[in-house]
């Protein structure tokens, strides 16, 4: 055997060795890219049913909040809109 075809014994299998490591750093890229866009979309689902779920009860809590103070106001014999104060001149 001659000096070149021992070389050439070795470098093919670093050639395939590196062109499969390559590949491997190649997806690297993509997976991470793919497990981070999962993760935001994730984290988007949660922050919007928080905010839903927020709303919703701020919402129920000023609804009570309303018929509370509506009946306050039947019981008082109060109007809601006219106020406290009468005109006594006219």
């Amino acid at each position: 055997m001659s000096w070149k075809s021992v070389e050439m014994q070795v470098a093919l299998p670093r050639v395939v060795d590196a062109a499969h490591l390559q590949e491997q750093y190649n997806q690297r890229g993509q997976t991470l890219q793919t497990h981070l866009a999962q993760t935001n979309q994730s984290e988007e689902l949660l922050r919007r049913k928080q905010v839903q779920k927020t709303n919703s009860d701020n919402s129920a809590s000023n609804d009570l909040n309303r018929h509370n103070k509506q009946q306050e106001n039947i019981q008082l014999g109060t109007h809601p809109f006219l106020g406290k104060l009468y005109d006594l001149k006219g």
